[in-house]
């Protein structure tokens, strides 16, 4: 399947990230590469690993800057790296909770997508009641530890949904 590549270059920069998240820089092509983190050591890109399109970092001429990656591929919609590890970590998390079954770690992969986006799909009201639920089943130790991991990954209005 193309991909569309969205070109953004005349208003903003490429970024640096480590799969896991960490930003190195929103100024990729114009700062030295950095190879590996600073924080956590692992390797950095600039560009979506699935279709090389590259990751929009800040915006030209403007002293603020975007203080986490997007989560998924402007170009081809994939999960990046660290939305990935992300997920991966909570269908883990849910592997060691005594509460859950299979039928439940099944439901948890099914909805984690519409979890994890920065803005609602028609399906994340959905996807809420049924972390709720998940969620009375899991315990706190499912809900702290899926709190910790969805946190960068989710909009404003599910965390609200979900956590408080």
């Amino acid at each position: 399947m193309p991909t569309h590549r969205v070109n953004f270059s005349a208003s903003h920069s490429v970024q640096r990230t480590c799969l896991n998240g960490h930003i190195i820089s929103n100024w990729a092509e114009t700062e030295s590469e950095q190879m590996w983190c600073h924080k956590c050591g692992a390797r950095t890109i600039s560009a979506c690993p699935a279709c090389d399109g590259p990751l929009k970092g800040g915006r030209k001429n403007l002293p603020q800057q975007p203080s986490k990656p997007d989560a998924y591929c402007m170009h081809c919609g994939k999960a990046l790296p660290w939305t990935e590890a992300r997920l991966e970590a909570i269908r883990d998390v849910a592997k060691y909770v005594d509460g859950l079954n299979d039928e439940d770690r099944k439901i948890l992969s099914e909805i984690l997508p519409d979890l994890a986006s920065t803005e609602p799909t028609p399906r994340t009201e959905l996807a809420i009641v049924k972390m709720k639920s998940l969620f009375k089943k899991g315990g706190s130790t499912f809900v702290d530890a899926t709190r910790k991991l969805l946190v960068d990954v989710v909009s404003d209005a599910v965390k609200r949904r979900l956590f408080h």
